[in-house]
């Protein structure tokens, strides 16, 4: 991994070689080229190197701040030898990054700021550092492997990543710290995972198109404050249904108006011991009462006891 030059502009030998080994004098805008044993990662703009970064032996890291503020929209895939991205390493970026499927850490403030659109990390990820990528407005959506030893999404993680619908989080994530997700605006969903077991203050603070939260974990989380403030009002939290009962009780969750375990139940209508009309309704949901029935010389007295939100269990309303 040793770096023997970092930058190398106008380096007339060396540019030769890359060209050389790409095969033409207008290389892409970015990328890796290996040249009698030594890897080289390079930027160019309009064909001239702007910044050379030779190493020796197979890659393992991308080094602090190697590609911090290039300008350059091309696309870099990480060598698959690349198991770390350092602090800052691609720090207000405009480049594409396909990532290794070895990677096994993402470094502090490693995307902060850049203009990714996606990131898909498929590989073993164990950790992930403080404001990995904060910032990234226009990131919308991240894939991480869903059996991924990670254990924390880190404070300021996903932070201000306001164009982001989508992220799944990992099985194995047992805390998700101080404002991992806060501004991230436009995120309508999340599934909590089995093993989650703290959610830090303000983690899911002003996620205002957050309406569904799908939480695993058969123990309710310990939940701090200022999370899902608009979801407990107008969205739905859904849950094991063998924990319903525990998250209705539970500090912080039993704030949701509409908290369900996605499963149906039936409501039926009865009038004079028969079957009058029924609906499946899913656990949580408001009630809206039947309007009364009507028979030529008849009163309808009115129904039974209606509940206000679908139980767990089917119901009968007799009228």
């Amino acid at each position: 991994d040793e770096i023997l030059s970092m930058p190398a502009n106008n380096q007339i030998s060396i540019r030769a070689l890359i060209f050389y080994d790409w095969g033409y004098l207008n290389p892409p805008s970015s990328g890796w080229s290996e040249y009698e044993g030594v890897t080289y990662s390079f930027t160019t703009h309009g064909g001239v190197l702007e910044n050379l970064w030779v190493f020796t032996g197979p890659i393992t890291k991308i080094p602090q701040e190697a590609f911090s503020n290039s300008p350059q929209s091309g696309t870099i895939t990480l060598p698959p030898s690349v198991k770390s991205i350092e602090y800052r390493a691609f720090y207000g970026t405009k480049t594409t990054i396909i990532l290794s499927d070895s990677l096994e850490s993402i470094g502090m403030q490693a995307f902060q700021n850049s203009t990714i659109y996606s990131i898909n990390i498929n590989s073993p990820i164990k950790e992930l550092g403080l404001g990995s990528f904060v910032g990234c407005s226009k990131l919308n959506e991240v894939s991480i492997s869903k059996d991924a030893p990670l254990e924390i999404i880190p404070e300021l993680c996903f932070y201000y990543c306001s164009s982001m619908n989508h992220i799944n989080i990992p099985d194995n994530v047992r805390t998700i710290k101080r404002m991992a997700f806060s501004y991230c605006s436009k995120l309508e969903g999340i599934t909590l995972p089995k093993q989650l077991a703290l959610i830090e203050d303000n983690a899911f603070d002003n996620c205002g198109s957050l309406t569904t939260i799908v939480c695993n974990s058969l123990t309710p989380p310990n939940l701090g404050s200022n999370n899902f403030t608009f979801a407990k009002y107008n969205g739905k939290l859904i849950v094991p249904s063998e924990s319903l009962e525990a998250y209705k009780k539970a500090e912080g969750w039993k704030d949701f108006f509409y908290i369900s375990d996605g499963q149906q139940y039936k409501l039926i209508y009865q009038v004079d011991g028969e079957e009058y009309k029924s609906y499946e309704i899913e656990c949580g949901a408001s009630i809206t009462s039947e309007a009364a029935p009507t028979r030529e010389g008849y009163t309808f007295s009115g129904w039974s006891e209606i509940p206000e939100t679908m139980p767990a269990k089917d119901v009968t309303v007799t009228g």
